[in-house]
């Protein structure tokens, strides 16, 4: 059942509460963690919310693009320089969903979700790990194979940005 529900406003926040709590689950859109929860569940007692602990937001330098893992995918779809997702993006859920739903929460969602996770790593990008004492930086396919530890949460993700027409998504759907 759940007992708390935490709103860090920053990182090292984050961490701490993470340590601190007993079964805690992170949400950031909560599009995968809301179900579960209204469902009735035990398997976490703790929510932390990622919606204000500053890991959202897009910048675009030099050719790369650094993407917060707290960042919506409206937020995304709304980037000129990232125009050539919005096939993907569109594909994955409704606008409401788009809403809510994250790029770091899109990584770890169960299929047959996760199609901007798929896109990530055709772009061969790269996500920062933070553990509360380090970082590190693992490609996208490394993390989403492997998982995260305890402790551990996705800050970002990188790549960098395709020629123009290079980059192409297809949806593949069942044969009638």
């Amino acid at each position: 059942m759940l007992q708390t529900v935490a709103t860090p406003g920053s990182l090292s926040e984050t961490h701490a509460l993470l340590a601190r709590l007993e079964k805690p689950r992170i949400m950031a859109g909560g599009t995968s963690v809301m179900p579960t929860l209204n469902a009735g569940t035990d398997e976490f007692t703790s929510l932390v919310s990622l919606r204000g602990a500053g890991l959202a937001g897009i910048s675009i330098d030099g050719g790369t693009a650094v993407i917060g893992a707290a960042t919506t995918l409206s937020e995304l779809a709304d980037e000129a320089a990232l125009v050539f997702l919005a096939p993907a993006l569109e594909a994955i859920a409704s606008p409401t969903i788009r809403n809510m739903a994250t790029v770091g929460g899109n990584l770890f969602v169960r299929q047959p979700y996760g199609d901007l996770a798929a896109c990530l790593i055709a772009l061969g990008a790269t996500a920062t790990v933070s553990d509360g004492s380090s970082t590190r930086i693992e490609p996208v396919e490394k993390l989403v194979a492997s998982r995260l530890k305890s402790g551990e949460l996705v800050t970002q993700v990188s790549f960098t940005l395709p020629a123009q027409g290079s980059f192409k998504f297809v949806r593949p759907a069942a044969r009638r």
